[in-house]
């Protein structure tokens, strides 16, 4: 029998995906030959896979369960509880894994079983091709004494009851994900209540912090200051916290701050009522799955402190690729129709125009300037025989125009306008569909959405398909996921999030939120690709917060990536949607190319703020 042998994925996944090791304790060679540890690591993988995030269709190609088969003299169950736990092991098993041997508060945690953690991992490490394995779990064949542990990144458990499998996932939380136990420790009923005596922890699940604000899950709240603390508060500690009386009640699955965790009764929240770390057969709450979809599928997101430059007062501003030049910006003003291109560098350098803008020829700076006319409500961007576009919308008026980019891309010209009447729309995005320019158009006011499709920079857009969404959406945003398109609106008056496939017959639903799942605040969403996987930064322009989300493979939900460090409140506003003025933009770099920044306008300051922003 082979010592190494994958379960699940193959070991050339092992380095760009995401492994962990499943090692046998106290697997007699007998055992092991039979199949015994082999059955058992099925068991695990089954439920593993049902098992949200791991169940997600997108993050499946990544995972990996390596079997490192190593056989012990005895079988696990000769293990028991020895008080006190002796130094080395007596019991003859392969890495030595002994029961009690934790403590809580000077007591013995009789459960907490592990063993020589170094062992286990030199085990992995020291097979070919497994180097790169960082997650590992140890499986006790134990069935008559319950334990489970996480000790030194290796988890430990027995088999003692029939959801053991979901004690493993437990168990991979603490290691794989550095989620903290949500449940309050006890060893029976007569143990004392405990009050957590340390400042706010490190664990993502976990926090002593209350303010909504600041608090570590703040972005993902979906609950107000006035319900959060969410369970009853009690001097002196009690151990069990109803959930505060609420009219609507507060619904099962709201995300908060639930008083009991890290093994104490008081002092220190946690995301959820009930989640696998607080009771190992519940699901994972919020919080821990995207915490963990996060961490397997490689989205983390560095978005590191920016700086403001002068602008100029405008009402949009966007950036548009400029075939072998360095991307460019257009800033336009729909109260006097004056537009002005900047290249997106030179907004760090000193020199302006009369404008606010930096000149694209110092010498000239009348040069990339001219004007559009006023009242676009919208100008989107897009390609059109391998030239830049705007198409623009006025929603005054209905009228609707192609403009294209010269040669030189430093002006924008008409090339078709539509009679005034034409359309009504509060919202205007395009994308690229079967290599054909299209956009959406959507009317907050009435629901209305539909797809078009531009045939030529001189003629009317042809209408493709429509649908009703439904009123108060305030962002539209278009999505490429792979190949296929997607559009997610965001509704601010519910805080509700939905993503919308795009087909050949309309839009087919993909996912849709509760009701307060972003806050209702945000007034801006736009596209931030960045390793050619999609993330969307949503920012408040009353609060100037801003928080970049992975979007998930079939556009099926968002997870919360990072936070944006503050941009302060002040971009525009129209109609009631998010201006567009924030997006992403390739800056060149010294020595190493172009990379991606987050831009965002400010009209309160009239500045423009540049973010670095880099996937990990």
């Amino acid at each position: 029998m082979k010592v190494v042998d994958f379960a699940l994925g193959d070991v050339s996944r092992v380095a760009h995906g995401w492994t962990v090791a499943v090692l046998p304790e106290g697997y007699t060679q007998a055992e092991l030959d039979a199949g015994l540890f082999d059955a058992d690591v099925a068991k695990f993988v089954k439920r593993l896979l049902v098992t949200p995030p791991f169940s997600d269709a997108g993050l499946r190609p990544l995972l990996n369960v390596v079997k490192v088969r190593k056989a012990s003299a005895h079988t696990g169950n000769t293990i028991h509880l020895i008080t006190p736990t002796p130094t080395t092991s007596p019991f003859g098993t392969m890495f030595g894994a002994m029961f009690g041997r934790d403590l809580f508060q000077g007591h013995q945690i009789e459960r907490a079983i592990y063993g020589d953690d170094v062992a286990v991992k030199d085990a992995v490490h020291n097979e070919p091709g497994l180097k790169a394995v960082n997650h590992f779990l140890v499986l006790i064949n134990n069935t008559q004494t319950d334990g489970g542990c996480m000790h030194n990144e290796v988890g430990w458990f027995t088999k003692f009851s029939a959801s053991w499998p979901d004690v493993a996932i437990h168990e991979l939380g603490h290691q794989a994900f550095r989620l903290a136990d949500e449940y309050p420790y006890r060893n029976d009923s007569s143990d004392p209540v405990s009050t957590y005596p340390g400042s706010d922890p490190t664990e993502p699940n976990i926090t002593t912090v209350t303010d909504v604000a600041t608090m570590k899950w703040s972005e993902v709240l979906t609950l107000p200051q006035s319900q959060v603390p969410t369970t009853m508060r009690a001097t002196p500690c009690v151990r069990n916290h109803p959930v505060i009386a609420a009219n609507p009640p507060i619904p099962a699955d709201a995300v908060g701050a639930y008083e009991g965790a890290q093994h104490h009764d008081c002092g220190v929240f946690r995301p959820s009522l009930q989640c696998r770390m607080r009771e190992e057969t519940r699901p994972f709450c919020r919080v821990c799955e995207m915490t963990a979809h996060i961490d397997i599928g490689h989205y983390l997101v560095d978005a590191r402190a920016g700086s403001e430059y002068g602008a100029g007062a405008w009402t949009h501003v966007q950036s548009f690729a400029a075939g072998a030049n360095p991307e460019r910006m257009l800033s336009y003003n729909a109260a006097t129709g004056a537009y002005a291109i900047s290249a997106a560098a030179t907004y760090r350098f000193p020199t302006r125009r009369p404008d606010g803008t930096p000149p694209i020829d110092s010498h000239n700076p009348t040069v990339g300037t001219g004007s559009l006319g006023a009242d676009w409500t919208w100008l989107a961007p897009f390609d059109f025989g391998g030239s830049p576009h705007y198409f623009g919308h006025q929603f005054g008026s209905g009228t609707q125009g192609i403009f294209a980019t010269d040669a030189t891309f430093t002006s924008v010209g008409l090339t078709h306008a539509t009679p005034p009447g034409h359309a009504s729309h509060t919202h205007v995005v395009t994308l690229n569909l079967g290599g054909a320019p299209h956009y959406i158009g959507y009317n907050s006011l009435t629901g209305d959405a539909g797809l078009f499709r531009l045939d030529s920079d001189t003629a009317d857009p042809v209408p493709v398909s429509t649908m009703q969404w439904g009123v108060g959406h305030t962002a539209v945003v278009p999505i490429m996921i792979g190949s296929e398109p997607y559009v997610m609106t965001y509704r601010m008056s519910t805080g509700e999030l939905m993503i919308r496939h795009l087909t050949p017959s309309g839009f087919t639903m993909a996912f849709a939120s509760p009701s307060g799942f972003w806050k209702r605040n945000v007034t801006h969403v736009a596209l931030l690709d960045l390793d050619n996987r999609p993330y969307l930064v949503r920012y408040s322009g009353f609060d100037g917060r801003a928080a970049v989300h992975h979007v998930r493979d079939g556009g099926t939900g968002v997870d919360l990536v990072c936070r944006v460090p503050s941009l302060g409140p002040g971009a525009l506003s129209i109609l009631g949607a998010g201006a567009p003025v924030m997006g992403r933009v390739q800056l060149p770099e010294p020595n190493s190319g172009k990379s991606p920044w987050l831009y965002i306008y400010n009209a309160l300051k009239q500045t423009l703020n540049l973010t670095p922003v880099e996937a990990r």
